[in-house]
Formats: structure tokens, C-alpha cells, sequence
């Protein structure tokens, strides 16, 4: 693992899709970040020990799906970070039920919007252990 570029904010971004992986990662890092790629939850617990300002997931994963990463990532003795979830599904009773992101988004996405939310759960979330319904930018429901 590099050392992150001094003043950018380093982002773990979790997806299955090899392909997505690397134009997310590749797209963010142009937009100010200092990425790091996980190809699942259990890549993605390993890697989140080092630390990170927010994190991307996607929800449906092998070996661990997005909710359980973010119940995994809560037991891990690090600071609370902003997690924002990019899934292709639609939310139903199930997902609000089970370990809450901070925000949502539907795949596909406009990267440069990704980006912005991405800042956004950076200077602005207050994100806790248990919940971030007092986040300003907060959303369960997928974005258009």
C-alpha cells in the first residue's frame, strides 16, 4: 500500500466487477482522491484496518455482501468513516433493515456525481456507529 498524496482524502472503493474497479479507482484518483481498491468485504476488512476518510461499496458481493461488510467494518477498532453504497439493486424491506449506509446510490451512476457525494459525506457527515440519520446528506433512497 502506497502512502496517500498529502491533502487527499483516501477512499476505499469495494465492488466485485474487476472491470468497474478499475474505472471507479481510476476516475476518482483523477477527481483528488487516494484510492484503494478491495474486490470483496473480506478483501475490503483487511484493508479498511489502514484507515480510511469514506468508503464506497457495492451490496451484492461473493463471500460477504455490503451490509454485512459495514456490520463488519463497525466492530473493527478504527474511527467511524462515512460509507456510501453503489448498488445496482433497488432497495426493498431487507436492506433498510439491515446495517445502514450512510448514503445510496444506483449503478449506473454519473462518476462526477459519485465525486461530489463522495465530498460531501466528507465535510458533512456525522456519521456514528449506529446510524447517520443526522447526516444533512443523508439518504436510504437510490439517487436518479
Amino acid at each position: 500500500m502506497s502512502e496517500p498524496a498529502r491533502g487527499r482524502p483516501r477512499v476505499l472503493v469495494v465492488d466485485d466487477d474487476r472491470r468497474l474497479l478499475e474505472v471507479l479507482a481510476t476516475f476518482l484518483d483523477r477527481a483528488g482522491f487516494d484510492v484503494t481498491t478491495a474486490a470483496d468485504g473480506v478483501e475490503a476488512l483487511r484493508a479498511a484496518l489502514h484507515g480510511f476518510d469514506v468508503i464506497t461499496t457495492d451490496f451484492d458481493m461473493p463471500h460477504m455482501n455490503g451490509h454485512e461488510f459495514i456490520q463488519r467494518l463497525h466492530d473493527l477498532p478504527i474511527p467511524p468513516v462515512p460509507v456510501l453504497m453503489l448498488t445496482g439493486l433497488l432497495p426493498d424491506e431487507s436492506f433498510a433493515e439491515c446495517a445502514e449506509p450512510c448514503h445510496v446510490m444506483t449503478k449506473p451512476c454519473r462518476l462526477g456525481e459519485l465525486a461530489d457525494m463522495l465530498r460531501l459525506l466528507l465535510t458533512m457527515c456525522s456519521h456514528d456507529r449506529f446510524s447517520c440519520s443526522a447526516c444533512p446528506c443523508s439518504s436510504r433512497l437510490p439517487s436518479a
